[in-house]
């Protein structure tokens, strides 16, 4: 763990890193800096190993919804003609587009749902949108739902999710996450969506590997009292 870096190591590392970052780390560590790099290179394999679960559930979430708002609202959903999307879904899809206009692009509908955030995908399972996007549409985006489960679920685990991504993107500790379950999770609602999708993305991901291995190096540098 570390064991090949000086003192003066650990603090160029420290000022590089921040020590406002190291220190989410140092109270897991009990104080022990150089146990706080190992829990954060730890935090970075976890990260990592995450990112193609958290990639395919978002892609394949944005997709399956924008399926169902094609057939109920047409192909320029999008455009709000309708009226249904209220603030802030109004301003993410304005920022999108605008966004591709500066970028040079013309506005589709391939383009939009790529450039409109997770928020967004989270946003249109919120309960304002239970009667005129759920009940006609949205549902009909998760076939493989077992009974009993509705709206406010989903919703819930996917507003979790995006919390964690978002903690992925930007670099933030997720130890004290229940990873594991986490995981399960993404794994579980793209099933919902997509069976064949949900154990290829299961087959690639090399989570549950790194957590296995990472926890039990944790647990072996406990057991020598560092």
């Amino acid at each position: 763990m570390n064991a090949a870096l000086s003192n003066e190591d650990i603090r160029a590392i420290e000022r590089s890193l921040s020590p406002e970052r190291l220190s989410s780390y140092l109270p897991l560590a009990n104080g022990d800096r150089p146990k706080a790099l190992f829990l954060y290179q730890h935090n970075t394999a976890l990260s990592e190993a995450l990112y193609t679960p958290l990639q395919g559930l978002e892609v394949g979430l944005r997709n399956a919804c924008d399926i169902q708002l094609v057939k109920l609202l047409g192909e320029s959903w999008y455009d709000n003609r309708h009226g249904i999307f209220q603030h802030p879904l109004t301003e993410m899809i304005e920022r999108a587009g605008r966004s591709l206009v500066s970028d040079g692009k013309s506005i589709s509908g391939g383009r939009m749902v790529s450039e409109l955030s997770f928020g967004f995908w989270v946003a249109i399972l919120a309960p304002r949108y239970e009667n005129h996007l759920w009940r006609p549409a949205l549902r009909k985006a998760f076939p493989n739902r077992p009974r009993g489960i509705e709206r406010r679920d989903i919703h819930k685990s996917v507003n979790a999710l995006r919390r964690l991504r978002n903690r992925v993107a930007h670099h933030e500790p997720i130890l004290h996450r229940d990873l594991g379950h986490d995981h399960h999770q993404i794994i579980q609602l793209l099933r919902w969506t997509c069976e064949t999708t949900a154990t290829w993305i299961a087959d690639q991901s090399r989570f549950p590997k790194v957590l296995a291995e990472l926890s039990q190096a944790i647990d072996q540098e406990d057991a020598t009292g560092r």
